[in-house]
């Protein structure tokens, strides 16, 4: 069977399905307390590893062992977007008790849009905003919901409403003009607070406000079927967030006895990672981290992961930002490495690079050609969805006027804007 667990500090739930199926056995499909409840006696951190492994034990022994069934795949939604470390450290804990080689993670708030989008046969499509209750205080995110193409957590945040409309205008969804929303989804007994009935008073009448206490099983849902379905087939699409992190790469130099801190130039602030995908963050020299004065001497760099929302300071930043730390004999690197993010795996990956590299140099109108292909699936899928025939009678007009051989920097402008055109139309839905 496939576990999916909606880990929270309160509450958790707890489903399984089977052969494409729910398993409604009691002892399956509950909601039971959350981590910092069970946990409140052990003078740990909730999310320390022994809490966890307590914790996961606790949810084995009671509630999956009873089936007699064999557990054949997990998910897992969580709270926040978790660090690399944090997620490590989940993966860890949960293959180790149940038995797997590898555990699906992903955020607690793209589980519940996958959920509620599955179990109302895909009603949501634009911007979404969710809005949960805590005892004195609110977790909100913003999501973009595109048919055909997936979903995407643009920032979660937790404060006082104040904070969230706050987040709202810095994000682009607030502004003194109005709200940029199309949905409104308040899990629980969220609109029964005081706080929120006032806050949804506010809100514009044509934007669709959705509550319930069924959205809050809604999150199992969406870890049951959104990837592991029989058919293999996700009608999800992806599930990719902007990830709220920077990396920041840290050499030392034992002949000068110098550290410095660069900071990785992988666009986390504008790039939709997926949560199961591998990014290639940089290709670094060898010789450029640290160049030692003899072959005998080691080359030290370490990679760090730090919250986009502070500027680290290489004398504050502790060991548990630490994801990667590299120490070898400078003749046992090759000239190029290159650096990777597993997102499934939740870590970096060194992979080496021979010393001879591949110098092929692509031909310009070979170049041209390769972009021709994906502006012209965008054009179909835009006719198909007949999305603004405007732009599409514009880029026919393009086309119709354009000489043949390798395209003018005024062509190549145009036919740029028509491809970032395009996708504002696909994400935006107009």
């Amino acid at each position: 069977m496939h576990v999916a667990i909606d880990l929270g500090e309160t509450h958790t739930y707890l489903a399984c399905w089977d052969t494409g199926q729910p398993v409604t056995d009691a002892c399956i499909k509950v909601k039971i307390p959350g981590l910092a409840v069970l946990n409140s006696n052990m003078g740990s951190s909730s999310w320390a590893r022994d809490s966890l492994r307590e914790y996961i034990s606790y949810i084995h022994r009671e509630y999956l062992l009873p089936s007699r069934m064999v557990i054949e795949s997990a998910a897992l939604a969580v709270p926040d977007i978790f660090d690399l470390n944090s997620r490590r450290l989940l993966l860890d804990v949960f293959e180790e008790a149940l038995g797997l080689a590898e555990v699906m993670i992903i955020p607690h708030f793209i589980a519940l849009v996958a959920g509620y989008q599955l179990l109302h046969q895909f009603p949501l499509a634009g911007d979404v905003m969710v809005l949960e209750t805590k005892e004195a205080s609110f977790d909100c995110a913003f999501l973009s919901v595109v048919d055909g193409i997936g979903i995407t957590l643009e920032k979660q945040s937790r404060g006082i409403l104040n904070q969230v409309i706050k987040l709202a205008e810095m994000q682009g969804y607030w502004s003194p003009s109005g709200w940029k929303l199309d949905h409104l989804l308040l899990p629980g007994n969220s609109s029964n607070v005081p706080e929120i009935e006032e806050f949804v008073a506010s809100l514009p009448t044509n934007l669709n406000i959705i509550s319930g206490p069924d959205l809050s099983s809604a999150t199992t849902e969406g870890l049951s079927r959104a990837v592991y379905v029989d058919d293999d087939v996700n009608p999800i699409g992806r599930m990719s967030m902007i990830y709220p992190y920077h990396f920041y790469l840290e050499s030392f130099n034992p002949d000068l006895n110098t550290t410095t801190l660069v900071k990785i130039p992988f666009d986390t602030s504008n790039l939709e990672l997926d949560w199961g995908d591998k990014y290639r963050l940089i290709s670094l020299n060898s010789s450029s981290i640290c160049s030692p004065a003899s072959a005998e001497a080691r080359v030290n760099f370490r990679i760090y992961e730090i919250n986009s929302d502070y500027e680290p300071d290489s004398e504050l930043i502790s060991r548990s930002n630490l994801v990667l730390d590299m120490d070898s004999f400078r003749d046992d690197l090759p000239p190029y490495i290159e650096l990777g993010l597993d997102m499934a795996a939740a870590n970096l990956q060194l992979e080496l690079k021979p010393q001879h590299r591949d110098t092929a140099i692509i031909a310009p109108q070979a170049f041209w050609m390769r972009p021709q292909t994906n502006h012209e699936q965008l054009y179909e899928l835009i006719s198909e969805r007949k999305q603004n025939e405007v732009l599409l009678k514009d880029w026919d007009h393009f086309l119709s006027s354009s000489h043949s051989g390798s395209p003018t920097l005024a062509q190549q402008v145009e036919t740029t804007l028509f491809h970032l055109y395009g996708l504002l139309q696909l994400w935006h839905g107009k």
